[in-house]
């Protein structure tokens, strides 16, 4: 039939224009293309056995079938992803076939795909035909030739397309990709840390008793258990001889981390200070004793009329703060009863945590061995005070 009586047949849809081959392509109605060119192909009842570079898409093209059949043949959830020696079923017959009983067969095993290889589908270009393209056209507009869409879209005759028509520009293609194990990081080595040296005075000890018998100095005991009145020691006070440290197993550093609780520089981190400046709206308590330092530091944290420092764990107790044995730096008021670690015998001491051991803690305290208005840290032990837990 010529171009001629085509149009005379079926009306003018579009104008034509010469394409780069010498053939003429218009686009006509889906109908009238079906009606000319009506056909059915058979389909094979084979099995195919997928090789590298293969894909679903273009053993369907093979096969003269679909993607989403062969996918649903072979119970294949993913149709991206195939294995090399895969064995594909090409119609349903075929898999009918393959459930009655056979005779077995001497077959060669397929190479099992290599661990660390994946076979990874890139999708196919499509393009769907509008009134007024022609495979010139789309070729252009694609930088392909017309004989590559014609073949990879399955156009047995190049002159005619039909609006709605879905073209392969290119079609999906596998490609390898290597999956390698990753390499682990190998972590880096964990300081050491040497535990302090302590000694726990007795009835009868001084510092210099104890400089001479553990062979230190009065000067180094005085610095690392912030000792603020060297001629002040009290029977169960633990001082610290040597301070811990930690060993970078790297370089063999030795970092000193001072007493419980102290920073390296020595300085010990308080939420808040005396030295800072005054109470700014008044404290309730008396100025320079140890419960009005306390009060000063967690300030409206607390209340105002806990009473004398031996009340306070009952006050805190009746106000619903959480009163126990487990100290937290920087977070609970240690409450000495009177006559404990060196405590007032009639009133009691109170202080704030700021070093915790497994052991000991370290507080910080006024009216303590520093005297009354001034403050100093000294590490006692654990259970020589109840705590009042000021994080809420």
């Amino acid at each position: 039939m010529g171009k001629h009586d085509l149009q005379q047949k079926y009306g003018k849809l579009v104008a034509y224009k010469p394409s780069k081959t010498t053939s003429t392509k218009i686009a006509i109605s889906a109908g009238a293309f079906l009606t000319t060119l009506g056909f059915a192909h058979a389909a094979s009842a084979e099995s195919y056995t997928v090789k590298s570079g293969d894909s679903l898409w273009a053993i369907s093209q093979q096969y003269d079938t679909t993607v989403a059949e062969l996918a649903k043949i072979n119970n294949i959830s993913d149709p991206a992803v195939l294995s090399i020696g895969q064995k594909i079923e090409t119609s349903a017959t075929a898999v009918q076939n393959a459930t009655a009983p056979q005779a077995p067969a001497a077959t060669t095993p397929a190479p099992a795909p290599t661990p660390t290889e994946i076979i990874k589908e890139i999708p196919a270009v499509t393009y769907t035909v509008k009134a007024g393209d022609t495979l010139g056209a789309i070729a252009d507009q694609y930088d392909v030739s017309v004989a590559e869409i014609a073949k990879n879209s399955g156009i047995q005759n190049q002159n005619f397309i039909f609006i709605g028509q879905n073209l392969i520009i290119t079609p999906a293609r596998t490609e390898k990709v290597a999956s390698t194990p990753e390499t682990p990081a190998t972590p880096a080595p964990k300081p050491v840390e040497l535990p302090a040296v302590t000694y726990t005075v007795k009835a009868g000890d001084t510092l210099s008793t104890i400089a001479i018998s553990q062979k230190v100095s009065v000067a180094d005991i005085v610095k690392y258990s912030n000792i603020t009145n060297p001629n002040l020691i009290f029977v169960n006070q633990k001082l610290i001889l040597k301070p811990a440290t930690v060993v970078n197993p790297d370089t063999g550093d030795i970092a000193n981390t001072g007493s419980a609780g102290e920073a390296s520089d020595g300085y010990v981190n308080v939420p808040l200070d005396v030295t800072v400046g005054p109470y700014s709206n008044g404290n309730t308590y008396a100025s320079g004793n140890c419960t009005w330092y306390v009060k000063d530091v967690f300030k409206a944290r607390m209340g105002d009329w806990w009473g004398n420092a031996k009340d306070w764990t009952a006050s805190a107790q009746r106000e619903g703060f959480v009163v126990d044995d487990k100290p937290v730096a920087n977070l609970t008021i240690a409450v000495f009863a009177p006559g404990s670690a060196g405590a007032d015998k009639t009133y009691g001491h109170v202080a704030v945590v700021v070093g915790v051991s497994e052991d000991t803690v370290t507080v910080k305290e006024m009216n303590g061995t520093a005297g009354l208005g001034k403050t100093n840290t000294r590490i006692v032990p654990k259970n020589s005070a109840s705590y009042i837990h000021m994080d809420y």
